[in-house]
C-alpha cells in the first residue's frame, strides 16, 4: 500500500483518497516538512567585516526519490509515502537520514569547495558541494546542489540579502564535473549582481 501526505499534513491512501491515521511507526512531522529543513536565515561573515544574510529553502528532493511506476511498481512500495511536489516523489529513508547533515553543511559552506555545474541553459547558475566525511556504505560522498540569487526581504524578523534554494542532496560518485569557485566570492558577486561564468 502506498500512503500519501499533502502539504497540510493530511495522511491518506494514494489510490482511494481515504483519509487515515498515520501508521504508528511513521512520525509525520519528521517527514513533511522535516523540521530540520524548514526555511531559515544563515549569516556569513565576509573578509571586510560585513555580514551577508541568506534565506535558505529546501526542496523535498533532499529526502525523496523520483516515482516511476515501471521502476517502482506499487507492490514493491509497501508502507512507502508519496510526497506531493510538482511531481510525485517517494520518501527515501537514506536521503532523509543523510539530510540531517544539510544545515551544518550550509552553515559552513565557506569552508567547503563549491563548484559551478555546467549550465543546461545560459541563465542557469547551479552549484554543488560535497562532504567527504558523510559517505554511503559504498564510499560515495554526500553532494548538495543549490542555486543562489539576489533578493532582499525579511524572514522571521531577520533581514536577508540573498536567497538560496537547495535543489537536491544525495550520495553520488566522487567525481565532480564543474568549475571550482570560492563560496565567499560567490556570495559577493551575487550580492553585486555580477554574472558568474562557467568556464570548462
Amino acid at each position: 500500500m502506498i500512503y500519501n501526505i499533502d502539504a497540510s499534513g493530511r495522511f491518506y491512501f494514494l489510490k482511494t483518497g481515504q483519509e487515515i491515521s498515520p501508521p504508528s511507526e511513521i512520525q509525520v512531522e519528521d517527514i513533511y516538512p522535516p523540521q530540520h529543513l524548514t526555511q531559515h536565515v544563515v549569516s556569513y561573515n565576509m573578509p571586510k567585516g560585513d555580514v551577508v544574510k541568506v534565506k535558505v529553502t529546501y526542496s523535498c528532493h533532499c529526502y525523496t526519490h523520483g516515482y516511476d511506476e515501471v521502476k517502482y511498481p506499487e507492490e514493491s512500495l509497501d508502507n512507502s509515502i508519496v510526497i506531493n511536489d510538482s511531481r510525485m516523489r517517494i520518501f527515501d529513508k537514506e536521503r532523509y537520514d543523510a539530510s540531517l547533515n544539510i544545515p551544518r553543511i550550509i552553515s559552513n559552506l565557506q569552508r567547503y569547495k563549491v563548484y559551478i555545474t555546467k549550465p543546461k541553459l545560459r541563465l542557469d547558475r547551479n552549484y554543488t558541494t560535497f562532504d567527504s566525511c558523510v559517505k554511503s556504505p559504498n564510499g560515495d560522498h554526500y553532494r548538495l546542489f543549490f542555486t543562489l540569487k539576489r533578493n532582499k526581504g525579511r524572514f522571521d524578523g531577520v533581514r536577508f540579502n540573498l536567497e538560496m534554494y537547495v535543489e537536491s542532496a544525495y550520495f553520488s560518485g566522487n567525481q565532480i564535473n564543474g568549475m571550482e569557485y570560492n563560496f565567499t566570492s560567490l556570495l559577493n558577486n551575487t550580492l553585486l549582481g555580477k554574472e558568474v561564468t562557467y568556464k570548462p
